[in-house]
């Protein structure tokens, strides 16, 4: 009798070994035939979860996005009494902190958009994807920010955009440059939060 496959515990193994493997051995150096070894399952199996190192990339980036983004969704909306702004800073150094933590994996993120690029894809739009859940959350509370008071009453997008760049540019400077200093980090946030505010 054949044994029952459970999927969803299988696509788990194959996209936490994958996360790991992208870490360790950066975008361009990953397969398909190493990632089939590291979940000791056959190319053939794999081939059934994803067709190419990319899908399970973008798999891989989809997951840890939607994981993050319900994180801070629901840090939001289970703290109605804290100010947004104090949320916000909470969402965005905890995401800094997620990529502190994770600067290999963050380095075959980069690996992975210069090769979008180079094929001629759109990097903002991948970008923009796998972002949504954040950029919602930071719409929201931003919103509730300016509705409530806290903040002056400027366009919302443009404010969202000034916390985007500064975790961007924080990612940037952990993955190419090496310049991030978590604590400059926290002190040009805490400078916008104030400038931002009535």
């Amino acid at each position: 009798m054949r044994r029952k496959v459970d999927h969803i515990q299988r696509t788990e193994l194959i996209l936490q070994n994958a996360q790991e493997l992208f870490g360790e051995l950066g975008y361009p150096q990953v397969t398909l035939m190493l990632l089939a070894e590291r979940c000791q399952l056959s190319r053939t199996v794999l081939y059934r979860y994803y067709e190419s190192k990319r899908k399970v990339f973008e798999a891989v980036l989809y997951r840890i996005s939607t994981h993050l983004g319900m994180e801070f969704l629901q840090y939001a909306q289970q703290n109605p009494q804290t100010p947004p702004s104090q949320k916000m800073r909470f969402i965005l150094v905890r995401l800094v902190e997620y990529m502190e933590k994770n600067i290999p994996f963050l380095d075959a993120v980069v690996e992975y958009l210069i090769d979008l690029q180079r094929k001629g894809e759109s990097v903002t739009r991948r970008v923009m994807r796998h972002t949504v859940l954040l950029r919602l959350t930071l719409f929201r509370l931003i919103r509730e920010a300016v509705d409530t008071g806290e903040f002056n009453a400027l366009p919302i997008s443009q404010i969202a955009g000034v916390f985007y760049e500064q975790v961007m540019g924080a990612a940037m400077q952990m993955a190419v440059t090496e310049t991030h200093d978590p604590d400059n980090f926290r002190t040009r946030l805490d400078l916008t939060l104030k400038a931002l505010k009535k």
